[in-house]
């Protein structure tokens, strides 16, 4: 059981988001890590979800299952948000709804038509009722969130730090939020304490060697871990370029900004920075920004570099390994196949590794 020290706003006024900077005790002996690791979090579903599943099914909070009541059971131990298979499942029998039927049939379509949907939402919209029982028989166990952690252990000895934005958004008039985001965003206070574990990640880890470059491409809360490499390399009083690509909509989203530009000044850490919608005419991304710089990128490579992405696997990342491998096919005169073959041996020699999400 972590107990929180802090908690800080890093959106700022005029941010679409909500991006907050935790940081938890993290006693020697008990919680380990190195920068790079992730850290899991125990959360709680919020009371008002809970109500609103128990009114929308009909459910009997009060009822003892196995000398639980059945209120305490959705808070602490269930997913009540996101339904599962065997829920859908359940809803589409017991309701013998015709669209239902034709959406198993195909899975790209039930993904379409369930996105941003909630349990509640089917029990609100279908003919169905569930005994208390069967409808926890139907629930999958409340599983930890894993959060890349954003700090060294050399820096800040007996904490661990955490970026975490909060996903909070509408669906049929209702609002919705992440179990876990909001749980620490809205609920949780400083001195209370939540379960946490430690979730190592080896092959995501600062070089030993301190005279090389490191090049992190972090958007967003992907900036998260290269907060700790920095901060370690730092410490380490390492040679080697750091070398940040960060960005995000505005620079309302420019988090840490005050750590990134004292440290850019102090010559510790280069700032390649994107903003997306600040600019009407064109927007700009971190890809964008690897590009434009492609013969120092290709340099600091050459140089035995390492290259480390965080963040959005779905965009993102895509489009950072494709200008990848034209970076290195332009400005190391190589066929496209060549390319990808240097881009493959970075990634044996763990010098191009990502951790995506």
């Amino acid at each position: 059981m972590g107990e929180l020290l802090k908690s800080e706003l890093l959106s700022k006024k005029g941010s679409d988001k909500q991006v907050l900077h935790f940081e938890f005790e993290a006693k020697d002996g008990e919680m380990q890590y190195e920068a790079g690791d992730s850290i899991g979090v125990m959360p709680i579903n919020s009371e008002a979800l809970v109500n609103d599943v128990l009114s929308a099914g009909k459910f009997n909070g009060d009822i003892k299952i196995d000398g639980k009541k059945f209120s305490d059971i959705l808070l602490n131990e269930k997913e009540i948000r996101l339904p599962n298979k065997d829920f859908i499942s359940a809803v589409t029998t017991k309701s013998n709804d015709t669209k239902l039927k034709l959406l198993h049939e195909n899975k790209k379509e039930m993904d379409e038509f369930i996105w941003g949907r909630e349990i509640v939402d089917f029990l609100n919209d279908y003919n169905v009722s569930f005994g208390e029982q069967e409808f926890l028989e139907l629930l999958n166990p409340l599983q930890h969130r894993l959060y890349s952690i954003s700090s060294s252990p050399k820096t800040h000895s007996g904490e661990v730090h955490l970026t975490v934005a909060t996903l909070k958004y509408k669906f049929n008039g209702r609002d919705c939020e992440g179990v876990s985001s909001c749980f620490l965003a809205d609920r949780l206070k400083k001195g209370d304490k939540v379960g946490l574990f430690m979730h190592p990640n080896k092959s995501f880890s600062i070089p030993q060697n301190n005279t090389a470059p490191i090049i992190m491409v972090g958007p967003g809360t992907g900036i998260a871990p290269f907060r700790g490499f920095i901060q370690e390399r730092i410490e380490c009083n390492a040679t080697g370029e750091n070398w940040l690509f960060f960005g995000d909509r505005t620079k309302n989203d420019y988090l840490y900004r005050e750590t990134l530009e004292k440290w850019q000044e102090q010559g510790k850490v280069r700032l390649s920075l994107a903003w997306s919608r600040e600019n009407n005419k064109q927007k700009t991304y971190v890809q964008n920004l690897m590009l434009k710089e492609g013969a120092d990128l290709f340099n600091a490579l050459e140089k035995g570099g390492y290259f480390f992405v965080c963040g959005d696997a779905s965009k993102m990342a895509k489009d950072v390994d494709a200008t990848l491998l034209e970076i290195v096919a332009r400005f190391g005169a190589m066929s496209i196949d060549k390319a990808t073959n240097y881009i493959n041996e970075l990634k044996k020699q763990k010098r191009y590794v990502r951790d995506v999400y």
